[in-house]
């Protein structure tokens, strides 16, 4: 990067901490989706990678640490922040691989750790509170459903729903957050990564240990209707496949 585009980056990272902290914009937001390669959407696969969709608060951390094993297929992930569903390359075709989690435990664990750490993008909006959060933040509202379909930061229309519904239906593994240390191991002998266990590792250990209110669940169902109703489609096809 030369010095113009250095000096450039550094005015956009300043005008966005300033402009998030006095407004409670979205620059920081965007300046990890252009600068850090956050967000991805538009990638182009081969049949022989795969890829682990991390929507935030679901397990990314400890998923990352097979990231670093052998395996005996030689199994190849693709390299990204956040990544999304790719547009141009979609399951079934290609491998996808997510963790997934109870969406409400899912939104407020996400609200205490940007509350909580300073230097994360939605800091300030934490800080004013969980309605600042939710009309400000798209990662709080249905962000599954942008994740699994690849249509990030726009509202969930019905088309949407049902190609994120689709998609999650055809990706290689979906493991449960709630289950993980179990569903990592059928992870890595699906994949042949030998190793010990990997457990639940958290990069944002919370200070704050409360649980929603029935107001605030009430608020973030609001906001994430689609991403309840996906997840329970999810469980019900699960259970139904278990019985």
């Amino acid at each position: 990067m030369n010095l113009k585009n250095k000096l450039k980056k550094e005015i956009f990272r300043l005008f966005s901490k300033i402009s998030d902290k006095l407004f409670y914009t979205s620059y920081f937001n965007n300046f990890q989706k252009y600068y850090a390669n956050y967000y991805q959407n538009d990638y182009k696969l081969s049949k022989d990678i795969f890829v682990h969709i991390h929507v935030p608060r679901t397990c990314g951390t400890s998923f990352s640490e097979i990231l670093k094993l052998p395996s005996k297929k030689n199994i190849k992930f693709f390299k990204g922040v956040h990544t999304a569903v790719s547009l141009i390359s979609p399951p079934p075709e290609f491998n996808y691989i997510t963790f997934i989690r109870e969406p409400i435990e899912r939104i407020y664990s996400y609200y205490l750790m940007q509350k909580e750490y300073k230097k994360l993008a939605y800091h300030h909006h934490a800080k004013k509170g969980l309605d600042c959060l939710l009309e400000k933040c798209w990662l709080v509202r249905n962000a599954y459903c942008q994740y699994f379909s690849g249509y990030l930061q726009q509202d969930v229309s019905s088309e949407i729903f049902n190609l994120a519904k689709k998609n999650l239906e055809n990706f290689f593994f979906v493991g449960e957050y709630e289950n993980f240390e179990n569903d990592i191991k059928k992870l890595m002998l699906a994949l042949d990564i030998e190793s010990n266990n990997i457990q639940h590792i958290d990069n944002y250990k919370r200070k704050l240990k409360t649980v929603p209110n029935t107001d605030e669940i009430r608020k973030i169902k609001f906001y994430n209707s689609l991403d309840v109703k996906l997840y329970d489609n999810f469980k019900n096809k699960k259970n139904s496949v278990s019985l």
